[in-house]
């Protein structure tokens, strides 16, 4: 029998990793809130979603170097990285904070870990501050 037909015949089976608490509250649609206690603001990570959808822009990228200064391990679940689909673009947002504008993750932390972690560019799309500042709760 040749190997095309033994694979043919065996069926592979992968067992997924069990979901983490994240998997499971993304699986609910639960409102998703990106908390960013340095700035003292919390978004709403869909209506950032809707804003992508609705109004298409090009994406933008960042280098694995730059995005150490963007993410770190203190914002992400680790357990939650094996999970993560890091083939998706994030959304980048953007406010005045003491009288600089500061960019942040609105939505994609764990992608961007794992991207930072591999060396590969993260991909985004960028919000202005108009529309990082609808997406306020």
């Amino acid at each position: 029998m040749s190997a095309a037909n033994i694979a043919a015949v065996a069926p592979v089976s992968v067992r997924p990793a069990p979901p983490c608490e994240n998997c499971k509250w993304v699986r609910r649609r639960s409102r998703v809130v990106c908390e960013r206690k340095d700035f003292g603001m919390s978004f709403d990570v869909q209506k950032a979603a809707r804003i992508v959808r609705d109004h298409p822009r090009p994406l933008e990228s960042w280098t694995p170097r730059q995005l150490s200064h963007y993410v770190t391990e203190a914002d992400v679940t680790l357990r939650h990285l094996p999970h993560v689909d890091n083939s998706k673009p994030g959304i980048v947002g953007v406010v005045r904070h003491r009288g600089r504008l500061r960019k942040f993750i609105v939505e994609g932390n764990h992608r961007a870990f794992n991207k930072r972690r591999a060396r590969e560019p993260y991909h985004f799309y960028p919000l202005t501050e108009e529309e990082t500042a609808r997406c306020r709760k």
